[in-house]
């Protein structure tokens, strides 16, 4: 039987941090899927579109920020959600787990 693989939508500007997330997951390319984006806009495209299993996001995108692609109670686009930033303080990461925009 063939399993559906995982699939992961990669929200990054950064092309390291991208090459760093990849190579994470390359032992396992099997079971995961990584789609890339690099901007808000197009991020939350494919959040609609693919309906990703699980979302990686920078804090700090181009566009604005990866807190904006939480779930929230207008969709039902349910999705575990990590956060990643080497930008970040106390305060921004209590609003991310706050939810707050």
């Amino acid at each position: 039987m063939d399993r559906k693989k995982t699939q992961i939508l990669l929200v990054e500007d950064d092309d390291t941090d991208i090459e760093s997330v990849q190579r994470a997951f390359r032992e396992y390319s099997e079971e995961y899927n990584i789609i890339v984006s690099s901007n808000l806009f197009d991020a939350k495209a494919k959040i609609t579109e693919i309906s990703p299993d699980i979302v990686i996001t920078d804090l700090f995108l181009p566009d604005g920020s990866g807190i904006e692609l939480l779930p929230t109670e207008k969709n039902d686009l349910v999705h575990p959600f990590i956060l990643l930033t080497g930008k970040g303080d106390e305060e921004k990461a209590v609003n991310a787990i706050k939810g707050v925009r």
